[in-house]
């Protein structure tokens, strides 16, 4: 950009500039350092307040064809309003991953997830048909597959009848299981699948608040590559990053219990 065109993009954000101030530091290179008034709201009692500050900036060539302005220190960035969106890209991925914005946010999802865990009772889906007696197939309601895993202790049961078994194989919503069911098991008598226990689950909550750090890189990975928050980038909502996290709490809590 000119010089003329520096001085306008600085108009758009401050009251007025005073370009008084010059020094001339070489033969192609003109150094100022200009007054900027600031106004607004003040952030502590959000009352009308006005500031000045300083802003340095060089033009190259100055009235020649080849002038050309740039910004001599460049302001601290809000990085919830940078541009750290992922093409999927391995580049742009990895600005998501490093970004310190992003990295105190998915701190802050972590540590609220883990207590969450820790308060949580038992999980429970419930079967989305019939299980019929002498065979391993439970289906389940849609969209609760993801939380189940292989070897998994569950417990069958509805009003009438209740067991034991091991997840031998998760396809989707469908649970294959370890041993063939004792018993059937009706949608109309509330039959559901239910966790023996949290233990897993336990343990990564309780890791991940003695071993932060680890455990947000862990995750990190995660928000980086999740679709929502690379179209959002910085400006990915609490919910988006949230259901990141816990989502995948039981793929990495299966890996540190094993």
């Amino acid at each position: 950009m000119t010089k003329a065109q520096l001085l306008a993009d600085m108009a758009v954000f401050y009251t007025s500039v005073d370009t008084s101030q010059f020094i001339d530091t070489s033969k192609n290179v003109n150094w100022y350092i200009v007054k900027v008034l600031m106004t607004g709201l003040s952030g502590p009692n959000k009352k009308p307040t006005a500031f000045v500050k300083t802003i340095s900036f060089y033009v190259y060539n100055e009235g020649t064809a080849e002038e050309s302005a740039d910004y001599g220190e460049k302001e601290l960035i809000n990085e919830s309003d940078s541009d750290i969106t992922s093409d999927g890209s391995l580049d742009s991925i990895s600005k998501i991953y490093r970004c310190t914005f992003m990295q105190n946010r998915v701190q802050a999802s972590v540590a609220k997830t883990a207590q969450s865990i820790l308060d949580e009772s038992l999980y429970t889906a419930y079967l989305a048909s019939d299980a019929g007696m002498s065979q391993k197939i439970v289906v389940i309601a849609t969209g609760t597959g993801s939380n189940f895993w292989v070897d998994k202790v569950v417990i069958i049961s509805d009003t009438s009848g209740t067991e034991q078994n091991t997840i031998a194989s998760v396809d989707g919503d469908t649970l294959t299981m370890v041993n063939n069911l004792s018993n059937q098991y009706k949608t109309s008598k509330q039959a559901k699948v239910t966790y023996k226990d949290n233990i897993e689950r336990l343990k990564w909550a309780a890791s991940a608040l003695m071993d932060t750090e680890s455990y947000i890189n862990a995750m990190l990975k995660f928000v980086s590559l999740n679709g929502a928050v690379q179209a959002a980038g910085g400006l990915a909502t609490d919910n988006d990053i949230d259901y990141v996290v816990s989502n995948n709490v039981n793929v990495l809590a299966v890996v540190i219990d094993s």
